[in-house]
């Protein structure tokens, strides 16, 4: 029985990693060729696997570039969790984040997907709408909101999941429609006031 278990688990550690070569593989093509010009030959010989293994992880070069998309994502949240230190204050930590994730998603892995322009994804969108990716952005924001929320500090009408909604179609916003005429100073200030202002139990606390 045990030697089943250790086989079955060496099979799934397999896999996964035949899957994580792949979008590895894919990513890097595409940042090279482009999406378009891309081919599964190219990223199978790239991955170090045959076509048809591919076809046993996904079900088209689109379906490779959406699940690298998600991947590129998780890693963007690893990294906000590295490099925006938790505080006190709830919502200057919520505004800082999302000032994070303003000003440095342009310029990692993340956006390598703007070269899928023509292809029907809105790579941007597409973070904010996966449900796991939600729930690992709620995972991080849980022990500090539910501190926040026993000692009064946010409006108690606003519940964890629908907080981090919101704040994925406000970074989207920013991301996909950035204001031309608006310095990284104007939209850092936008941002806490915006937020500070509707996340405080207080609407009249000092910002």
């Amino acid at each position: 029985m045990s030697k089943k278990t250790d086989n079955g688990t060496e099979n799934i550690n397999t896999r996964q990693s035949a899957r994580h070569s792949i979008m590895e593989a894919a990513a890097h093509e595409f940042e090279t060729k482009g999406f378009q010009s891309t081919t599964l030959d190219d990223i199978a010989q790239a991955a170090g696997v045959a076509r048809r293994t591919i076809y046993l992880h996904f079900a088209s070069k689109k379906d490779i570039l959406i699940a690298a998309c998600i991947e590129q994502a998780h890693m963007f949240l690893d990294e906000v969790k590295s490099n925006v230190p938790n505080q006190q204050d709830f919502p200057k930590f919520v505004a800082n984040c999302l000032i994070y994730v303003i000003e440095h998603s342009p310029n990692s892995k993340l956006f390598m997907l703007k070269i899928a322009e023509g292809t029907g994804i809105d790579p941007v969108a597409l973070y904010f709408s996966n449900q796991e990716f939600i729930q690992n952005w709620a995972d991080f924001f849980e022990e500090p909101y539910t501190e926040a929320m026993n000692n009064k500090q946010i409006n108690p009408d606003i519940q964890l999941l629908k907080l981090v909604n919101w704040f994925g179609r406000i970074s989207t916003s920013y991301l996909q429609y950035p204001l031309e005429n608006e310095t990284p100073e104007d939209i850092r200030e936008s941002v806490k006031i915006f937020l500070l202002s509707a996340l405080r139990f207080n609407a009249y606390q000092k910002l």
